[in-house]
């Protein structure tokens, strides 16, 4: 490729990129605001999670001749709870804008523990900047969404400003909140404190949530038939090659027409279809495919966000372009019906078991009949006159129950244990019903599990 067309298509990538950052700070912005946020904490090694966000700005910082430091408190545990991707974006947000603010100076980041127990570490992150800063005019509104610091800058600095305002948002979530200082011509400085539960588990390895998934991230259906419906050829094979990245097989259609045509003649287990299509809206084609293919669950992309506040039965999802990997692995294991548990996580499976679709099988079969043996235990035992009894068999369930995360019935359980003579048979009842609303999510899930597993294992053996 030719310098020049070179140059042009790099500075296309950033604009497109930063464009979508944009949009997608908007998108997280709505979800916060709208209750939307769920944390997910993993065993997390914190030195590998800082190292790994201040690399992905050295380049940068280079460019603006800016050196980088990391300080790291060396009694931090090997192995912290954290919700990694949230504090990574949190870390990200204020790291991004220093090195941003900054022109031949420094940025140092600092972590140390303030206060430390066997149970749980408080920690103080803190990015120090000697750019730009702020006047107090600035500083006063930066907090507020769609604010931009310096406002001597105006234009010429890209972003949405929302990244203080997300970063704020995410940490009042996690019981924080963010502390800045800044002066105009010295420098800024953001802090802020977590804590964090020690964990005994090794700390899972990272990865960049936002771009790749490894090899056994793999979602259970993931030899599911995923067909693709839109006019514009590139959307078509860029989506392509996320699917089969996440492990999916792929049939493509052009328009409504083509994709019913492919749907009478092979087995589709979902329809990712663009919105904006000549002759059939993708609204429309989910509407008759809603009609004719009760099972074929249907997700429409679409560039208008308002499209998003809209509810039609025959839609499972509308989802704003473009999409990333980690996001479209979620809306597509939710449409397939794998987020389906109320009472369990099945994240907690996903990593107990890997992507051993049997190994989950045996699992949550075994579970489910070790559930219903104590049910039928506990119904026959008196509460008040046998309590050792019914604690011998809390201690049979509760490892089962964490494995799979089913927090009723580790509340349940821990009622038990701490249950007075007065108050025991009510936390007996209270046992068996959350036992039983667990059991009826496992067999739920699992005849979901097992019919896609016997349809993809049959596919297997006709190719």
């Amino acid at each position: 490729m030719r310098g020049e067309n070179k140059k042009l298509l790099i500075s296309a990538h950033h604009t497109a990129k930063s464009l979508l950052e944009i949009l997608n700070q908007v998108l997280d912005l709505t979800k916060l605001e709208s209750g939307k946020y769920q944390p997910s904490y993993l065993p997390t090694s914190l030195i590998d999670l800082l190292e790994n966000t201040m690399q992905s700005y050295s380049a940068l910082a280079n460019d603006h001749k800016t050196q980088l430091h990391l300080i790291v408190d060396p009694t931090i545990a090997p192995s912290l709870l954290i919700d990694r991707v949230r504090i990574r974006q949190v870390l990200q947000n204020l790291i991004g804008n220093a090195v941003k603010f900054t022109k031949e100076g420094s940025i140092s980041v600092t972590c140390q523990v303030l206060c430390d127990s066997h149970a749980e570490q408080l920690i103080e992150f803190h990015v120090a900047d000697t750019g730009c800063g702020m006047n107090h005019q600035d500083l006063a509104r930066i907090m507020e969404p769609y604010e931009q610091g310096n406002s001597r800058l105006g234009s010429s600095m890209p972003g949405s400003g929302l990244g203080l305002s997300i970063t704020n948002n995410l940490l009042q979530m996690m019981d924080s909140h963010l502390t800045l200082i800044s002066e105009e011509d010295l420098g800024t400085s953001a802090s802020f404190k977590v804590s964090c539960k020690r964990s005994s588990a090794q700390a899972h390895p990272l990865n960049n949530e936002h771009l790749t998934l490894t090899k056994t991230e793999k979602l259970p259906l993931e030899m599911s038939t995923i067909l693709i419906v839109d006019d514009y050829e590139v959307c078509r094979e860029v989506l392509a090659k996320q699917l089969i990245q996440l492990g999916y097989k792929v049939r493509q259609a052009s328009n409504g027409e083509e994709a019913l045509k492919v749907l009478s003649e092979f087995t589709i287990d979902l329809v990712l279809t663009d919105e904006s299509m000549p002759q059939m809206l993708g609204s429309e084609l989910a509407s008759f495919i809603n009609s004719h293919y009760k099972n074929i669950p249907v997700i429409v992309l679409t560039g208008q966000i308002q499209s998003l506040s809209s509810t039609i039965p025959c839609v499972s999802q509308f989802v704003i372009k473009p999409v990333e990997l980690t996001h479209l692995k979620e809306i597509i294991s939710h449409s397939l019906g794998l987020s389906a548990p109320k009472s369990w996580n099945l994240k907690s499976l996903f990593e107990f078991t890997g992507s051993d679709v049997n190994n989950q099988i045996d699992i949550l079969e075994s579970l489910m009949k070790c559930q219903n043996q104590i049910i039928a235990e506990l119904a026959q035992i008196n509460a008040e006159s046998n309590p050792q009894v019914i604690r011998q068999l809390v201690h049979k369930i509760i490892g089962g129950a964490k494995i799979i995360q089913a927090l009723d019935v580790i509340k349940a359980c821990k009622q038990i244990d701490d249950a007075s003579f007065c108050t025991f048979e009510n936390a007996k009842t209270a046992l068996i019903d959350a036992l039983q609303n667990n059991n009826e999510d496992i067999h739920n899930f699992l005849n979901t599990l097992l019919l896609n597993h016997r349809i993809n294992t049959n596919k297997e053996k006709i190719h």
